[in-house]
């Protein structure tokens, strides 16, 4: 799994073209209230991107399933996810787990509203 690191929004703007190649095992950012993943879907497939709460991690120590939204659509879907509270998405290390289920000319990018 790659570290994604967040772009930070500002009012100055930010270049949204350059995004990361997805991860082949997954990638990791930082949850949080102002956090979003961006996935950008070249690939002839659609692709389903998986969400995945550490167990016992909720709040009361519950565990969430998995989020799976609507799948990024084949060749054109380009699609943000968001936002990531760390109560319910955040790992041992303070960080979401993400996997897609293809990932040739799939592209992420996260960004962080300041």
């Amino acid at each position: 799994m790659a570290a994604l690191t967040p772009i930070v929004l500002s009012r100055a703007g930010v270049d949204i073209s350059t995004l990361t190649a997805a991860g082949a095992t997954g990638d990791t950012f930082p949850a949080g209230t102002n956090v979003y993943l961006r996935v950008k879907n070249g690939n002839a497939a659609a692709c389903t991107v998986t969400f995945t709460p550490p167990a016992g991690g909720a709040k009361y120590g519950q565990t969430v399933a998995p989020w799976v939204p609507a799948a990024v659509a084949a060749t054109t879907g380009d699609k943000i996810f968001g936002p990531f509270p760390a109560d319910v998405f955040g790992d041992a290390n303070g960080n979401v787990n993400v996997t897609y289920s293809v990932t040739a000319t799939v592209t992420v990018q996260v960004y962080q509203a300041a």
